[in-house]
């Protein structure tokens, strides 16, 4: 009896460049996951530096030579010294990726953000994007980017991005619901590649596994820390101003804290102040806190929307970044935040607000639609 060969799994190569906070990583390594449930053979390019705590089941990871931004202007990028990369330095990567390309020889190249930023790597981006386009069997080419783009009034460069898309991309991924926030809100040439677009819905995480962690505390977080220490230090003079000053006020610090802001948060006197690092089950402690402050990235925003919980967020706005802020001004007028612009931050006036929004119930549906991550493994599956 004759039987057909067993295809072999679909193989992608999904390139993730992170430079300053820690969330373009957690949406990646949800993507993944869900690709590699999906029965994929998985290898994810990593370019920034480690972030502790976040990881990549069963998928294959490949580092290079580690780089990320100099300050939140994101002006310019830095090796893993600090010092500034030279040329010879992008020699290096550029080889090493295309290295990496020809071995792993993939049927679908997956790019986490470019070219819709991510442009101080054009320099390894352009010739892998050339290399993929030119070998002997191309791998479909597909760019993964999150709802809401960095507004930088730069028409010129939109449509240089429009026509980068147009060039090489089959298919862009978009993680969130047309519905709730367009892409065309955040960038002016979406009609140029409306044919290619493809919305996944926001990339959510799972239900945590049932534990008590958290139950009726505080829960501060910053994310990757890098630019957060005010919200982290603001949090703590505030907490002895509420009507929750008796409750346990859990300050998570991420790895790109400054030293000594951390040190100054180890070292607080108050019993019911915990300040660690950052913990793989923070969904967890949402779903069982009494209060949640934090910023406004799109990670954080998701997992507060899916535990339900009374949550304060204050959005990154520095250096002319307005994302964080469009996006959770739109959940604020569906009442499943309370938002507070960074310029009113204070210890009273969040103490104010920590005892107002504590008795809300946020609503029980989201917004918008979900399960993104499972989506985007079902639309590369058939791509």
């Amino acid at each position: 009896m004759n039987t057909l060969p067993t295809a072999s799994p679909k193989r992608v190569m999904f390139y993730v460049q992170h430079l300053l906070g820690v969330g373009h990583v957690r949406r990646a390594s949800l993507i993944s996951a869900a690709m590699v449930q999906s029965g994929m053979d998985v290898h994810v390019i990593l370019g920034g530096t480690e972030v502790p705590g976040i990881t990549f089941p069963r998928a294959q990871i490949h580092q290079l030579p580690e780089a990320r931004a100099a300050d939140a202007s994101f002006s310019s990028i830095v090796d893993a010294t600090g010092a500034p990369v030279t040329e010879q330095w992008r020699t290096r990567r550029r080889e090493l990726l295309l290295d990496l390309f020809q071995t792993i020889s993939p049927d679908v190249l997956l790019i986490e953000q470019f070219p819709f930023g991510r442009r101080q790597f054009r320099f390894e981006l352009f010739p892998l994007l050339d290399a993929a386009q030119n070998t002997e069997t191309p791998p479909r080419i597909a760019c993964s980017v999150r709802d809401l783009l960095v507004a930088k009034n730069n028409p010129e460069r939109a449509r240089e991005t429009a026509d980068i898309i147009n060039q090489y991309f089959n298919r862009v991924f978009v993680h969130g619901d047309e519905a709730f926030l367009p892409l065309e809100a955040s960038f002016e040439e979406t009609a140029r590649i409306s044919e290619k677009l493809q919305y996944t819905g926001y990339v959510t995480p799972l239900p945590p596994i049932h534990t008590l962690e958290g139950a009726g505390e505080v829960i501060v977080a910053t994310g990757g820390g890098a630019v957060g220490q005010k919200l982290l230090k603001t949090a703590i003079a505030a907490k002895p101003l509420s009507s929750l000053k008796d409750r346990v006020w859990r300050i998570l610090m991420g790895p790109n804290l400054d030293l000594e802001i951390r040190a100054e948060l180890e070292s607080t006197t108050d019993a019911n102040i915990i300040a660690e690092s950052n913990r793989e089950d923070y969904s967890a402690l949402l779903w069982n806190c009494a209060l949640s402050i934090s910023q406004a990235g799109y990670n954080t925003l998701m997992d507060i929307v899916m535990a339900r919980c009374p949550a304060i967020v204050v959005p990154f706005a520095d250096a002319g970044e307005t994302e964080q802020t469009v996006r959770a001004q739109l959940l604020a007028d569906t009442q499943h935040i309370t938002l507070m612009p960074s310029v009113e931050l204070s210890p009273l006036g969040l103490a104010r607000l920590v005892d107002s929004t504590y008795s809300r119930n946020p609503p029980e549906k989201p917004p918008f639609k979900v399960g993104g991550a499972a989506r985007t493994a079902e639309y590369i599956t058939i791509l």
